[in-house]
């Protein structure tokens, strides 16, 4: 009796296969991930604390393998003491991107007051998005 059949080797080795090929996948795109982050946000630009501005450059546009076929490419852009982290997540599959979600995420918003009876919990997210879309 052999230990394992055909149908077992290929139930072991076909997701293994898929999963290698997915983050091999995405480690090959990260850069063409981060040049379209770069491309989408080029036009925007930042300001250090004596208020000269710092446009984006392609060197501060950053990728990281988050699953396979999964690139999530992202940078920063300071304002004063304050900034925002951009992200976009990319599915990748052979040579073409498709943006799966896009976010703006300000680190410390200095536009809204921070109340002490404030719930700061389970809500928190969901303010720091709709303070980023306004």
């Amino acid at each position: 009796m052999k230990p394992f059949g055909r149908k077992a080797m290929i139930a072991l080795f076909l997701p293994a296969a898929v999963l290698a090929a997915g983050y091999l996948n995405a480690w090959a795109m990260a850069g063409a991930c981060a040049d379209e982050a770069y491309r989408e946000g080029r036009g925007r630009a930042g300001y250090d604390m004596k208020r000269r501005p710092l446009p984006l450059r392609r060197e501060h546009v950053s990728a990281r393998i988050v699953a396979p076929f999964v690139v999530e490419a992202s940078y920063l852009l300071p304002a004063d003491l304050h900034g925002v982290v951009y992200t976009r997540t990319y599915l990748v599959f052979g040579d073409r991107l498709r943006l799966l979600d896009s976010d703006a995420i300000p680190l410390v918003d200095a536009r809204s007051p921070h109340d002490a009876n404030e719930r700061i919990g389970a809500d928190a997210r969901a303010r720091v998005y709709a303070v980023a879309q306004a």
